[in-house]
């Protein structure tokens, strides 16, 4: 399926062409280490360089298909993303929170 991944490397907007090539279930602990969760991803062959994450793949009719969150570290032109599926239920249960949550610390420093 031929798609257009829209980020951000080295700080410049650059659509890239691309093509989904596989759709998996991958398997890992959460980031809270409280279990092991399966997600839908895609695997991408498309230019992804750091900046790329967290942007959009996009199919031809407009629809984000997913969301970049890693490039591939063999493979060159190769990279992940977050099926759009698995999205839209985290995105709702986003959407109907109300109370305030705190940031956190910061981990990078």
């Amino acid at each position: 399926m031929t798609v257009a991944v829209l980020g951000y490397p080295n700080g410049n907007f650059m659509p890239e062409p691309g093509i989904i090539r596989d759709n998996q279930v991958l398997f890992s602990r959460n980031i809270y280490d409280l279990g092991v969760i399966g997600r839908s991803i895609y695997e991408v062959q498309a230019m992804i360089d750091g900046g790329s994450s967290g942007g959009p793949i996009v199919l031809p009719n407009g629809q984000a298909a997913g969301i970049v969150f890693s490039k591939a570290d063999v493979v060159p032109d190769y990279g992940f993303a977050l099926n759009s599926s698995h999205l839209v239920g985290v995105v709702g249960r986003a959407q109907k929170e109300t109370r305030r949550v705190s940031t956190g610390v910061c981990l990078a420093g």
